[in-house]
């Protein structure tokens, strides 16, 4: 299974949500779901949204790196894609 989370950016809510599903995801022993998330707007250059990168940290969630608008490529392959607006 693939599950794509879609927000504006893939800066902050659909990153958290990655991050969140996966660890879920491990700690209760699912092997062969694939999580991903992706914005809808790329912006150039952006980076995670810093206070919830720390937020996440402290939370015991890794956010990962920057954002990546190739994920894009992807979306027809997805099996969920779950849409988070403000």
């Amino acid at each position: 299974m693939k599950i794509l989370f879609v927000c504006s950016a893939n800066i902050c809510r659909s990153a958290l949500c990655e991050a969140v599903l996966k660890k879920k995801l491990a700690e209760k022993g699912f092997t062969g779901v694939v999580v991903e998330s992706a914005g809808i707007h790329d912006y150039g250059g952006e980076t995670r949204d810093p206070t919830m990168v720390s937020y996440a940290s402290k939370a015991g969630y890794e956010l990962g790196g920057n954002p990546d608008g190739k994920r894009w490529r992807g979306l027809l392959s997805m099996f969920l894609i779950l849409v988070i607006k403000m």
